[in-house]
């Protein structure tokens, strides 16, 4: 009959060292795998810098697009995803499940309340308030960002202008 004895502290550290080592290992392959979500963002600005949006792409290749209004502070999805998939598939553009939208292209214009889509290579406008899809030629692509300081962005300081150096006696 064996009789049974408490692990002495090292031999509970050791265990709980080994659990440890194990769940990180483990941890670890499913993240080397690509399983990390929400991890990274790629933002997409407004011209005017007042929002921006980005896709975050989920597990099992579901994707959802989100707008974030840095006039307002918010952010939220950047449209109503189940009822644009429905009105792309009565487009004529087949079965569009609504968390794998297929959008190649996308742009914003916050004060109409609309956004440019190309889905498919066709191109549509959704009215984001009244929920409304409707196709469209190739959009008029939109205005490039303007340069910080109004000067031409190649433009190089001419030799009267100083270079800003900080004083050191601060």
């Amino acid at each position: 009959m064996k009789t049974h004895t408490n692990p002495s502290p090292h031999q509970s550290l050791a265990f709980a060292l080994t659990l440890l080592l194990a769940s990180a290992i483990l941890g670890f392959t499913g993240r080397a795998q690509g399983e990390n979500y929400k991890t990274r963002i790629s933002p997409q600005w407004s011209t005017d810098n007042t929002y921006f949006w980005y896709r975050n792409n989920l597990a099992k290749g579901t994707r959802e697009f989100v707008l974030v209004d840095l006039t307002k502070g918010t952010r939220e999805p950047a449209f109503a995803h189940q009822r644009l998939a429905k009105a792309l598939s009565e487009a004529g553009l087949g079965k569009v499940d609504q968390n794998r939208l297929p959008v190649d292209e996308l742009n914003f214009n916050l004060p109409k309340n609309t956004m440019t889509l190309r889905v498919k290579g066709k191109y549509f406008q959704w009215n984001r308030e009244q929920h409304v899809l409707t196709k469209i030629d190739k959009p008029v692509a939109p205005p490039k960002k303007p340069p910080a300081s109004g000067k031409p962005a190649n433009s190089r300081p001419t030799k009267d202008t100083k270079p800003y150096r900080p004083r050191r006696d601060v």
